[in-house]
């Protein structure tokens, strides 16, 4: 494998990487031993690689691409960077889908070591070290990272052929090098029987003529020799035991057989350790004084015996060393193969794999099959060290963390137990009754006179701006604002926010506590940087989640519970032409650029004018309704975060067009439409539903169109509990708008103004996806005999199906289930954040759902020929109308994690992509509840 390593327009191209022998990791000359192999199996499928420092990427190529020897065999001096970014950009990537964001310590680490490496090479240090270095990224960061697919089984293929090729020729090695140790064996035990024969090993003085070397070679073999004389006595022993009982003549005869064989064992068990004693006090026991004697010559055929013995024991040894070193280099490779074939079958099974190191259901990375505390020290990862700390105890880290999380889960189930004590009360319905609030803290206070203007403009802003509103309230950047607001979607069940607010501030002090103290301690020193105390901030939340998340999550679900089952149910009830979305909505999303706006059409047909589409005060001069004109128009451009902010501030401090908004009542609002027959206006009105273009435009943004169709509506409403679906008419004959209802019994529900001839008391559209729908059209009584036409026709329009029920929105509107159909992954995407442990992960999951949400809206405006940006609004109404269809329970445990991400995420992580993706996600939530606030308040 060739590795690429990339910094500051600097490219280096790494001496060739093997896994020599399919076990040695090896780069160059340098090998490593000191780790296990069974990772670096994809060192064999790999082609080349390429660290991109500078953009925090790593790429690869398998082997079997034609086009791999483009870079891999030339001059690297000849090698462009652009021409080898543009080769790698279509290959495989390492942390695709956001997995690589700020201060992930793993992450981090990785991409620093790699720069140090290629600063080293930058700076001309030809050593080792940088190798050593490389072998190091690649066994602990970059190979347990490698995720493989079905479609590389290829790659597989070829590593497991070369890894069966070189056990093959292992096994061959053992058993030549066993062959040869047995001849040896049987070799020097008939020379030691011939030399204690010819020899009196059994004397001192003989013994002390001896070589050195020889006698501790034969000493070694006469303890061996003893050993298995002792178990061959013990088996003899046993079978004279069983036959002594025994009357039998030939039994007899063969015990008297084995009586003599056991002697004689017995009598060369008695020699032997005899020998093993005198060679022993000879070389053994020097400190003993003996008196001098005079030694006996050697005769030159006993030299020569012993040395030929000698020589014999040199080379018996070297192969059961080899035979050793065989058998590890064996257990090795069959720990790579063994990876490999484990590969292969979860590609088979689940269609992706990280290969043998992985642990199942676990975040830990092992990439050491045996026993990774055989890595060297300083191959230790920060996490690994961290993980070090706690597992010894050292200087009380372990005791502090399992004491600091008893008391949490103490409070926890103190607090659950209070709950269930007291039943949990309504405190939802208690305050719609008295009609007290909830400031930014969670505490209870009495409603503050409101004038009618004002009330009118909470109404469109919603419930949750209503209980925003506080004397007490500052404006706040967009991350603190979702803490100060993290209880306008609902109101606790039951659990007092006080309890949950002391519980997080706990566990967020302990957590900034301890990640100081381990970033102290890891570095020696008591100057730290910011950046290690963030990374050993993320590697201990990742401990403590593992034991607190399981409990927080059930008191998180157990608050918001009541909430979201009542949004549910009021979503169960409405059209999603009631919360601001309709087929046109859903049909601008999928393709803007092909459903023009209504200021571009009356701009084209001159039919209306910019004056006639704002809802003017009678009372007013025209430069006061031109100035706010402009106002209104400015409004409606403002971000939500923006209007937010206004209405968290004091009604004396609301900006000077909010004090002369004209929400002012049902009588003294003129809306001044001109409808021309034959118009594009009026066609494009007869394939819309409202005026404005987006959830966030037709809700809490617009106010001044959401006002003016509030008004216009209010009159006719009798319920929002109980509403159908909308279902389009058109007749381009007549022009006339027609108000229209859907009814469900004698619940009525305004949906949007549309053509339809006014000649029919009843009309019958049939088979509507098989159903059969009704639309009645009731017709009003004229008083004056005039026809305005400048003046539009209002008409009541019920529609309702054969049994007297409203039909289910997926039976009138193919173009919302075809929308839906693209985002089949994306309750998926947030099920694995609610089985995820740490608040990290957590929002990476939300991250990667969103980006996800994003990405497939983009595929369906291109497949629909328009290649416009996705904007935040278009975002933030596809995430409304996924969450809508979405399972009851995953939302609701959903809320429950988002709000709990929320609550522990740490201030380092305000204003990165992440903290985009939770505010996209939470403000998708506090819009259905602004309109389920909405909702409660136009009832009230």
């Amino acid at each position: 494998m060739i590795l690429y390593l990339k910094f500051n327009n600097f490219l280096k191209r790494v001496p060739e990487i093997t896994l020599h022998k399919c076990f040695i990791p090896k780069i160059a000359e340098v090998t490593e031993t000191r780790v296990e192999p069974a990772i670096w199996f994809k060192v064999l499928m790999l082609d080349s690689m390429l660290v991109d420092c500078d953009s925090k990427k790593v790429y690869w190529t398998g082997k079997s691409l034609p086009q791999q020897s483009n870079f891999n065999y030339v001059d690297e001096s000849l090698i462009p960077v652009e021409g080898i970014l543009d080769y790698f950009s279509t290959q495989e990537r390492l942390f695709d889908d956001m997995e690589c964001y700020d201060y992930d310590p793993f992450v981090d680490e990785l991409f620093d070591m790699a720069t140090d490496i290629a600063r080293q090479y930058l700076q001309g240090q030809l050593n080792s070290d940088p190798q050593v270095r490389i072998l190091q990224l690649l066994h602990c960061f970059i190979l347990p990272k490698i995720k493989l697919k079905k479609t590389h089984m290829q790659y597989l293929e070829v590593a497991l052929k070369l890894v069966d090729k070189e056990l093959r020729e292992v096994e061959e090695n053992i058993q030549h090098k066993d062959n040869a140790k047995r001849n040896m064996e049987n070799s020097l035990r008939k020379q030691r029987e011939k030399m204690m024969q010819t020899d009196d090993f059994t004397k001192e003085l003989f013994v002390a003529t001896c070589n050195r070397e020889f006698l501790d070679f034969f000493l070694t073999h006469i303890i061996r020799d003893v050993k298995k004389s002792n178990e061959k006595l013990v088996l003899l022993q046993d079978e004279i035991d069983n036959l002594r009982s025994s009357s039998i003549e030939e039994k007899q005869q063969i015990l008297t057989d084995i009586r003599k064989k056991r002697n004689l064992e017995y009598d060369e068990i008695i020699k032997l350790q005899t020998v093993r004693e005198t060679i022993k006090n000879v070389i053994g026991r020097p400190h003993v004084k003996r008196k001098k004697r005079k030694l006996p010559k050697k005769t030159q055929d006993s030299i020569l015996f012993q040395e030929i013995y000698v020589e014999i024991s040199r080379r018996y040894q070297n192969d059961i060393s080899d035979i050793h070193g065989l058998l590890l280099s064996k257990l090795k490779m069959h720990s790579v193969r063994e990876a490999i074939y484990i590969t292969i079958e979860e590609l088979n099974e689940e269609g992706e794999s990280f290969g043998y190191h992985h642990k199942l259901g676990s975040s830990e990375i092992d990439t050491d099959i045996f026993d990774q505390n055989q890595r060297p020290t300083e191959w230790l990862t920060l996490e690994e060290k961290v993980q070090n700390l706690f597992d010894l105890n050292h200087d009380g880290f372990q005791s502090k963390f399992e004491k600091f999380c008893e008391s949490v889960i103490d409070k926890c189930q103190q607090v659950i137990a209070e709950r269930n004590m007291f039943g949990g009360l309504d405190v939802t319905k208690s305050i719609e009754d008295t009609g007290t609030f909830v400031d930014p803290d969670g505490k209870m206070e009495c409603g503050l006179p409101v004038t009618p203007t004002s009330l009118q403009l909470l109404n469109v802003m919603g419930r949750a701006s209503q209980c925003r509103r506080s004397y007490d309230s500052q404006s706040v950047t967009s991350h603190s604002s979702i803490n100060s607001r993290i209880d306008s979607l609902a109101l606790s069940q039951g659990i007092p926010q006080e309890a949950l607010e002391g519980i997080t501030k706990s566990i967020m002090e302990n957590l900034t506590e301890m990640s100081k103290d381990i970033a102290v301690e890891i570095s020696e020193n008591e100057k730290i940087s910011r950046t290690l105390v963030n990374k050993m901030y993320i590697s201990y939340e990742r401990r403590v989640a593992e034991k607190l998340m399981p409990k927080l999550a059930e008191l998180y679900t157990i608050k918001f519970e009541s909430n979201i089952q009542s949004l549910r149910k009021w979503l169960a009830h409405v059209t999603l032409a009631d919360i601001g979305i309709d087929d046109t909505v859903v049909q601008k999303l999928m393709a803007p650029k092909k459903v023009p706006s209504v200021h571009i059409l009356m701009q084209e047909t001159g039919s209306l004018n910019e004056e006639e589409t704002m809802v003017k005060h009678p009372s007013q001069s025209e430069d006061d309704w031109h100035h706010e004109s402009q106002r209104s128009l400015r409004l409606r451009k403002c971000s939500l975060t923006t209007l937010y902010e206004y209405v968290d501030r004091d009604c004396q401090d609301m900006p000077e067009f909010f004090e002369n908004s004209p929400l002012v009542s049902n009588q003294d609002i003129e809306v001044q439409i001109n409808s021309s027959e034959g118009s594009e206006s009026s066609e494009f009105l007869e394939n819309s539903v409202g005026l404005s273009e987006s959830p966030v435009s037709q809700g809490s943004l617009t106010v001044v169109d959401e006002t003016n169709n509030f008004h216009q509506n209010l009159n006719k409403m009798d319920s929002h509990d109980n509403c159908g679906e909308m279902q389009k008419l058109s007749n381009p004959s007549e022009e006339p708008y027609v108000q229209m209802r859907f009814t469900n019994h004698n619940h009525s529900q305004n949906v949007h103004e549309q053509n339809c001839p006014s000649h029919a008391d009843e009309i019958k559209v049939t088979d509507v996806n098989g159903e059969k729908i009704y639309v009645e059209m009731r017709f009003p009584t004229h008083t004056s005999q005039q026809d305005d036409r400048h003046q539009p026709h209002h008409y009541d329009t019920v529609v309702i199906n054969g049994n007297g029920e409203v039909p289910a929105y997926s039976s009138v509107s193919p173009m919302y289930q075809n929308f839906v159909s693209n985002f089949d992954k994306f309750e998926g995407l947030f099920s694995k954040l609610t089985s995820s442990v740490s608040v990290f992960k957590k929002l990476r999951h939300i991250t990667k759902a969103i980006r996800y949400t994003e990405e497939q809206l983009r595929e369906i405006r291109e497949k629909n020929g328009d290649s416009s940006p996705v904007m935040s609004d278009d975002l933030l109404t596809t995430i409304i109308i996924l969450l809508i269809r979405m399972n009851p329970k995953l939302m609701l445990h959903l809320y429950a994690h988002l709000n709990l991400v929320i609550a522990l995420l740490p201030q380092f992580m305000a204003g990165n992509a992440h903290d985009y993706a939770l505010v996209t996600l939470y403000s998708a939530f506090q819009y259905l509840n602004d309109q389920f606030a909405l909702h409660k308040t136009r009832q009230a």
